[in-house]
């Protein structure tokens, strides 16, 4: 004879729609990471020589690493009209995850982060890297701000609108089309700038600079 627990039934179903809920989050989690992950291989399939990959008949230079993002104080900060009177963001709400630099606002509530370009780009690259975010969460009406600036030159920057699902995808910025000033030095300041409402997690993988074939 068997031995039903009163209640077991419906705690046998509860456990049943968990354990789908888990798999439904762990293939979106897992989806996403294979997204990222093709776009950085299609990026970076065929690498050769220092700091330089290929794609195609076109060689790229690697411009920052995931490793070397640094944050920067209210007197270095570009951004500094958006920045909160008190910055939270200790040193575990951001770090590299592999090829990418993850900054997590549940910890961090506003964040700007700073390295030097490894090498020249050249006059007429491509600046390309992958922006990924998870899926975001925040109050109705609420918005993200992200963006990349090269020195003083905005480069790139995007205003999203909360709630949005995860996304990964490459971003490609001609830096003829924003940057007049002739070449950007090794050495001058990359910045990595993230600010919102909610917890949320954004990534952004090593910029890179793509030159055509006459540009090699």
């Amino acid at each position: 004879m068997t031995v039903t627990e009163p209640g077991g039934d419906r705690r046998l179903a509860g456990s049943r729609l968990a354990a789908a809920g888990l798999l439904v989050v762990d293939t979106v989690l897992t989806v996403g990471l294979a997204v990222a992950f093709a776009v950085v291989f299609a990026f970076t399939a065929g690498c050769a020589g220092q700091g330089e990959l290929c794609r195609g008949d076109r060689k790229s230079k690697i411009l920052t690493l995931a490793a070397a993002w640094q944050p920067v104080d209210a007197g270095s900060d570009p951004f500094v009209e958006h920045r909160p009177a008190a910055v939270d963001c200790p040193s575990f709400g951001y770090g590299p995850e592999g090829q990418f630099f993850e900054i997590n606002t549940g910890s961090c509530n506003y964040a700007t982060f700073a390295q030097p370009l490894k090498l020249q780009p050249g006059c007429d690259a491509e600046l390309s890297f992958v922006f990924w975010h998870l899926a975001l969460w925040g109050p109705d009406g609420a918005t993200a701000h992200v963006a990349v600036q090269i020195g003083d030159t905005l480069v790139w920057q995007q205003n999203l609108s909360l709630p949005v699902f995860e996304k990964a995808n490459e971003v490609r910025v001609r830096l003829s089309d924003v940057f007049d000033g002739g070449f950007f030095d090794p050495g001058e300041q990359v910045y990595f700038h993230v600010h919102n409402h909610g917890s949320n997690s954004y990534r952004i993988g090593e910029l890179v600079a793509i030159t055509a074939p006459s540009e090699q």
